[in-house]
């Protein structure tokens, strides 16, 4: 994870065109939402936004990050969130 210079929502992660193509191709539908594990195994829920040139990086904003507790560079395990789809 990084500190971005992008101009994201509060909550709102960057995460790699790539990554999140390669995530829709294994669920089967689109991904919006990124579910983040800590080292210490809390979980944070964030939205997605498509960027590019990210790599493996999550890019946040200073603020989403003050008010999820995270630093710059902190390692997070990123899952996408996957729905039921039946409604």
């Amino acid at each position: 994870m990084r500190l971005t210079a992008l101009r994201l929502e509060p909550g709102v992660v960057g995460v790699d065109k790539n990554i999140i193509d390669a995530w829709e191709k294994v669920v089967g539908h689109e991904v919006t939402e990124i579910a983040c594990r800590r080292e210490d195994g809390t979980v944070l829920m964030f939205t997605l936004q498509l960027v590019s040139g990210a790599g493996p990086f999550l890019e946040l904003t200073r603020d989403t990050m003050l008010r999820a507790n995270l630093a710059a560079n902190e390692p997070l395990l990123a899952r996408p969130v996957v729905r039921n789809q039946d409604g």
